[in-house]
């Protein structure tokens, strides 16, 4: 098997190698922002690399160069496009393999720089030239998250609306008893903040913290309304999100009052596989109104049915 994978190795020159070298990462790249984008259209991370890896798996030197043409900007010898197929595919084999969204994060990481997963995800709803991309990026300042670190408190005013660069951020409220009550997560390709109070400047009624180190991108409510008169097509941007989120919280509200437990827990696992995996087991808990223990239970008894 690993020897599929290396096989393009043998044919490379140290000529040929160095006069491309430079190609390879851009490529790698490509591909992996090619998953991306499709990551970034709210389906589950893993089975949309399971449907690149179908993709791109069986690639020969025969059917390169047509494959090529769809590369933007780049003319490239079709032996190092196939190691650069081939490297990327390994890489998201050994996600799909461990169903890993840490995994698929280190990659994104490695290969895509500030701003792409932002970018790719308005592009998934309206398209920007890169006048209106240099604009939009002019608004946004970048901040990194450590684990457990706070981006908003309750009772302070909630001055940011946050894009999710890289990691996982989490918002809930903490009841007269310190229980903590899930009302989101956000992860790559997600916004989160305390809506309320961002637009109002009233105390906010959240917390807001990481639950991995996150890489973020911020926007102040002043440079937000700009930004809506200065680009209107992000103002389009930002009217599918909300519609989308409108019609997110009713389905969840209706599912918390006429699902059972179990039921509202495979629901979660099914449209969001990775999550389940991802996060702790007492936050999924939370986040569907029910105890550890109980959550506890249902997976038992899911796996017995099996």
């Amino acid at each position: 098997m690993i020897g599929h994978w290396l096989s393009p190795l043998a044919l490379l020159t140290p000529g040929n190698l160095s006069s491309q070298r430079a190609c390879l990462p851009t490529f790698v790249t490509y591909l992996l922002q090619l998953n991306l984008r499709w990551a970034c259209s709210g389906k589950s991370i893993y089975h949309q690399l399971h449907g690149f890896n179908l993709l791109v798996d069986g690639c020969d030197a025969k059917n390169l160069k047509a494959f090529a043409q769809y590369v933007p900007g780049n003319s490239i010898d079709p032996v190092i496009l196939f190691l650069s197929i081939n490297f990327t595919v390994l890489a998201l084999k050994i996600c799909i393999s461990v169903r890993s969204m840490f995994c698929c994060a280190i990659l994104i990481s490695l290969f895509c720089s500030m701003f792409d997963v932002f970018f790719l995800h308005i592009a998934d709803k309206v398209i920007l030239n890169e006048a209106e991309k240099a604009l939009v990026k002019s608004y946004f300042s970048p901040k990194k998250l450590r684990k457990k670190q706070y981006l908003l408190q309750e009772g302070d005013v909630c001055k940011y609306l946050a894009f999710v660069e890289q990691g996982l951020l989490r918002s809930y409220n903490v009841d007269d008893k310190a229980v903590e009550h899930m009302l989101q997560f956000a992860w790559e390709g997600w916004w989160i903040s305390d809506t309320y109070s961002f637009l109002s400047g009233e105390p906010a009624a959240y917390n807001i913290d990481a639950i991995e180190d996150a890489e973020l991108l911020l926007i102040t409510l002043p440079h937000f309304e700009e930004m809506m008169l200065q680009v209107p097509r992000m103002e389009r941007y930002f009217r599918i999100l909300f519609q989308k989120n409108i019609i997110s919280k009713e389905r969840r509200l209706l599912s918390s009052i006429s699902l059972t437990a179990e039921e509202k827990y495979l629901r979660l696992q099914h449209s969001n596989p990775e999550l389940v995996q991802r996060i702790p087991q007492h936050l999924i808990a939370s986040y569907l109104g029910i105890t550890p223990e109980t959550l506890s239970r249902i997976r038992k008894t899911i796996v017995q049915k099996k």
